[in-house]
């Protein structure tokens, strides 16, 4: 049907151009009819018309010719009509299908990437149970080792600061430590100067050295023994029985002499 309409539309314009034609000879009759009539006979007689078919005519025979003999084709080859309408269903169903798999492209491309498990297979691995949350890794054990700690000040009449008890301490603590913690956590005053490791205790319990003569102040034992270095160097061992006594004489009045003050 298309290519009968594009032929009709083709005579159409064949036939406008045909009426042009035989307008032209029109003129050219009116203009050799106006000479006859003027008295030139001779020029009149010589010109011939030509034969001009109406317009169009001879355009609109030939196209209905043509579409009456498409006609007559698809009657007598029916399948070939019924071919090409197979032909343009086939292309329409392949379309579809090429547009279904790019929509499926595009689903399959958005799907979230599983993660791989660290350990092939789902085994134990250190600090992996079968790619699960990875387990921490255990808390160090703190072993605590327990001290008994006295604080005297019998030389100058005050008696026990702080009774003998039992204290904790962890491994590499040292006398100073314990005394520092357990006069936190009783409330004692305590008042000392330099480092962990050279600390020196000037004072306990508002009882400070010198105040008792240029001989007073703290020293410290460690079962019975006064150690001839500072309280921040002695680190204590489990069972330690410690010691801190006010001296007025640099530790001869309380079985020390000669050591080292606290």
């Amino acid at each position: 049907m298309k290519a009968l309409l594009t032929s009709i539309i083709t005579k159409l314009g064949a036939m406008t151009l045909a009426a042009k034609v035989v307008s032209s000879a029109t003129v050219a009759a009116v203009v050799i009819v106006s000479v006859a009539a003027a008295g030139t006979p001779d020029v009149a007689d010589s010109v011939v018309l030509p034969d001009v078919p109406a317009a169009g005519e001879t355009d609109i025979e030939e196209a209905v010719e043509d579409h009456s003999a498409a006609d007559d084709e698809m009657a007598l080859h029916p399948e070939a009509e019924e071919e090409a309408t197979e032909e343009e269903a086939t292309e329409e169903a392949d379309a579809q299908e090429q547009l279904l798999e790019q929509e499926t492209n595009v689903e399959d491309q958005s799907v979230e990437t599983p993660v791989k498990p660290a350990e092939a297979g789902g085994g134990t691995s250190a600090g992996n149970t079968g790619g699960g949350a990875a387990t921490p890794p255990p808390e160090p054990v703190v072993t605590t080792f327990t001290a008994t700690l006295t604080i005297n000040a019998d030389t100058i009449g005050y008696g026990n600061i702080m009774a003998a008890r039992q204290v904790s301490f962890t491994e590499g603590q040292t006398v100073f430590d314990v005394l520092y913690q357990e006069c936190r956590a009783s409330g004692i005053q305590m008042d000392s100067r330099g480092g962990s490791a050279g600390a020196y205790i000037r004072g306990i319990n508002n009882i400070y050295e010198r105040e008792y003569g240029s001989l007073s102040g703290w020293m410290y034992s460690v079962n019975g023994w006064f150690p001839n270095y500072g309280c921040g160097q002695y680190q204590l061992s489990d069972g330690d029985v410690i010691a801190w006594r006010y001296t007025c004489d640099l530790g001869y009045d309380i079985g020390g002499g000669g050591a080292t003050q606290g």
